[in-house]
């Protein structure tokens, strides 16, 4: 099992999907590093709040799965994560749809009948979320509240947990449908909604399928969001192009700078009488200073829109580079678990070559020194 550092841990987390094998697998791989218990929970969340809305879910799965399968032998992993947990949760709110609701409200009932932490704190983890996401939301209904939707949760192929939760009861507290209230959504929320899905659609494959008459989902992840990446020379190219930008030109900038100060100031404009030259005058300098900073202005959007275009480049070349650098850890790594094995076998290879008899001391067969193989009838004599 490969050594633990905190690339290390970031490069398994960006390979991380929904299934079970990959949560279970990197789950053991933590719990055996628990001696970086601090930089294990730090990156987690570090890598819970990059990810994509679609997959931070696969996160709170793989907490999970950590917490619970090390809480005999190491139960320090449920302390340092509780206070992140909290966090977490509340920033999960900000996710819309019943799925992962149900899913995380789904994971509080069990570590409540496992008793995975104290009642008081698994409730204000459910208190933290539930108020966030109908602050979010809008949606007061309570059919998601533990214990108390009144429907049976299928298992969940991908689900850590392994399903075991008990079916949840009917209760008398449910409203009736005609008694919920439910925010409508504004034409931006939908807008906003509705980009969120097709660049998650764009970027990804989705597969459904049904379980039960329950519809599960599985995110495939795309193997990179990002465009190509500019080569060296682009980025130097750049670089080069910002030192003449328009917010560097000295000059424009003394001349707004040394504008006169009555081209701006209209508390003596009342006493200047229309139809004479102070006003003319005043009049072309006001025009000369409007168009010097109209002129400038329209640079300056230019340049704006320049520098974001520099800086999603600098972003795809970020990235790639960080894509080769883990390649190449990887390769190193390998490199250096196949030098091991070779040097193992080097070292049997030289304890095997000192086990055989030396040769030189054996008596000469040339020489006489041994005496000749009886025949086949001496043997039978």
């Amino acid at each position: 099992m490969s050594g633990f550092t905190e690339s290390t841990f970031e490069r398994k987390c960006a390979e991380l999907n929904q299934s079970q094998q990959s949560i279970q697998g990197l789950s053991v791989w933590l719990v055996h590093h628990r001696k970086h218990l601090q930089n294990i929970v730090k990156v987690w969340y570090k890598e819970f709040l990059k990810a994509q809305d679609h997959r931070k879910l696969t996160f709170i799965y793989l907490a999970n799965d950590v917490v619970q399968n090390s809480r005999k032998k190491t139960p320090e992993f449920g302390k340092a994560f509780a206070p992140t947990f909290k966090k977490a949760f509340e920033h999960m709110a900000r996710i819309p749809g019943d799925r992962t609701k149900k899913s995380l409200v789904r994971i509080l009932g069990i570590w409540k009948e496992r008793a995975i932490y104290e009642l008081p704190l698994i409730e204000d983890f459910e208190k933290t979320y539930l108020k966030a996401w109908d602050d979010l939301h809008g949606d007061e209904e309570d059919e998601f509240h533990l214990f108390a939707t009144g429907i049976t949760t299928p298992p969940d192929p991908r689900d850590p947990t392994g399903g075991n939760d008990q079916t949840i009861a009917t209760t008398s507290t449910q409203k009736p449908k005609a008694e919920r209230k439910k925010r409508v959504r504004t034409q931006k929320e939908e807008i906003e909604s509705a980009n969120r899905k097709r660049r998650i659609e764009s970027t990804n494959t989705v597969d459904e399928w049904e379980t039960d008459g329950v519809v599960q989902l599985e995110v495939k992840l795309s193997p990179s969001p990002y465009t190509e990446p500019p080569t060296e020379d682009e980025l130097l190219r750049l670089i080069k192009e910002m030192d003449k930008m328009p917010s560097t030109d000295a000059v424009t900038r003394g001349k707004i700078a040394s504008l006169p100060t009555k081209v701006s100031n209209t508390s003596g404009v009342e006493e200047i009488c229309i139809d004479s030259d102070a006003s003319r005058s005043l009049q072309s300098e006001i025009q000369s200073a409007y168009r010097l900073l109209v002129d400038y202005n329209r640079k300056l959007d230019n340049e704006l829109m320049d520098r974001k275009k520099a800086s999603m480049k600098l972003q795809d070349f970020l990235h790639a580079q960080k894509d080769l650098l883990t390649q190449a850890e990887q390769r190193l790594e390998d490199h250096q678990t196949h030098e091991r094995v070779l040097i193992k076998k080097l070292e049997e290879l030289k304890m095997h070559v000192l086990s055989m008899p030396d040769l030189t001391k054996l008596p000469s067969v040339t020489d006489g020194g041994l005496q000749p193989l009886p025949s086949a009838g001496d043997l039978f004599l």
